[in-house]
This record gives C-alpha cells, sequence and structure tokens, in this order.
C-alpha cells in the first residue's frame, strides 16, 4: 500500500513548475487589473490545468461521480449541513476525513506547498458541486450553487472562472479564486471542477 509520504513524493515529482473571505470592493494598490488577469489565464491553462490531468485527480473525481450521480437535493443539503458541524466539532467527525485524508488531498496540499505561497487552496469539486479532495479544511462541503463550481463547470471543455479579489485579514494576503473545468483526456466529458485560491502578489 503507498503510504501518505509516497504520495507527497509522487506529487512533487509531477507538480514542476479555497477558505474564501467576502469580497470587497476595493482592489489591492500597485496592481494593474489586467495585467492580472492575463496572468490568471495563463495559470488557469498551465500549472492548473496540467493538476487537473493527473490520474490520481482524475481517478479521484470520476469514482466519486459514480457515488454522487444519484444523490438527491436532499442528501446533498443533508451532507454540507454534517460538513459544517464537523468542522467546529473535531470529536465527531466522520466526513471530513473520509475527503481530507484520501491521496487526492495529499496531492493537493503538496501542490500547495510547492508553490512557494502562489495558492492559498485547492479544492476539487465533482460533477455535482461536492468536495472530492481539497488541500486544508474548508467550510464547505457543497459549491454546487456557487459560481466557482458553476460557471466553469457550464462552461465546458475549457470553462473559465475568476473571481474578485479577497483580502485575507489575517494574514493580509491579497487573493483571488480561479476555477477550471476538469476533463475527461479521452472523451472530453466534463467531470467536475478545480479551485485555486491565488495570491495575486505572487504572481
Amino acid at each position: 500500500m503507498t503510504t501518505r509520504r509516497e504520495f507527497l513524493w509522487l506529487s512533487g515529482a509531477t507538480l514542476l513548475g479555497c477558505t474564501a473571505l467576502p469580497a470587497v470592493a476595493q482592489t489591492p494598490p500597485e496592481l494593474n487589473e489586467s495585467i492580472v488577469a492575463s496572468q490568471l489565464r495563463a495559470l488557469a491553462n498551465s500549472q492548473l490545468r496540467r493538476i487537473s490531468h493527473v490520474p490520481l485527480i482524475l481517478d479521484a473525481v470520476k469514482l466519486q461521480n459514480r457515488k454522487t450521480g444519484a444523490y438527491s437535493r436532499d442528501l446533498i443539503e443533508r451532507l454540507n449541513g454534517d460538513w459544517r458541524r464537523e468542522v467546529y466539532n473535531m470529536n465527531r467527525r466522520t466526513l471530513i476525513p473520509a475527503v481530507m485524508e484520501t491521496p487526492a488531498s495529499y496531492f493537493l496540499a503538496r501542490a500547495k506547498e510547492l508553490s512557494g505561497g502562489l495558492y492559498t487552496e485547492l479544492i476539487l469539486l465533482d460533477a455535482r458541486g461536492l468536495t472530492v479532495a481539497l488541500s486544508e479544511l474548508s467550510a464547505l462541503y457543497w459549491h454546487g450553487e456557487r459560481a466557482r463550481w458553476r460557471e466553469p463547470y457550464e462552461g465546458g471543455l475549457h470553462g473559465l472562472w475568476i473571481g474578485p479579489y479577497e483580502l485575507n485579514k489575517a494574514t493580509g494576503v491579497w487573493q483571488r479564486q480561479v476555477s477550471i473545468t476538469v476533463s475527461d483526456p479521452s472523451s472530453l466529458y466534463p467531470l467536475g471542477v478545480l479551485c485555486a485560491g491565488v495570491a495575486v502578489e505572487k504572481l
């Protein structure tokens, strides 16, 4: 059986080169919007696309889609509620470990670590907007009603969404969320979404 350490090493060999806060009206000083937007699009179409094509990531989202495809809206909302309760109750967790203690989540955590502060979070979502894997704990399990999932997934093969500026008051880091469609390389069929929080001053 492959260990967590081995998966972290594998992710480092593959990767060569989202706790979002409320959007604010202003933009960071000394940052040009057109330049930042261009850099984020380039990042989405290079590093994030490569991450989305890693077999470990594709297998994880395909497997979850087979499980969640028949989920009712009531079940999805109940699971989202369970996740929220587990966020604040460390002694009674079952859903969170089932998502975070997986090879795909270890991979995303390693990708974030190797980015040198560029990524503030990485979240993999399935075809229903449910979390498949993530680099660190997020307050949400279901993202299906949010633009970060809806716009890229409905955009098809080259779906892309870039969110507004957000200021992390704890760290002082300005960030924006970038989401792309995760598609099957063979059929080109949309499988889910990869969302990244990006520290814009690290671009």
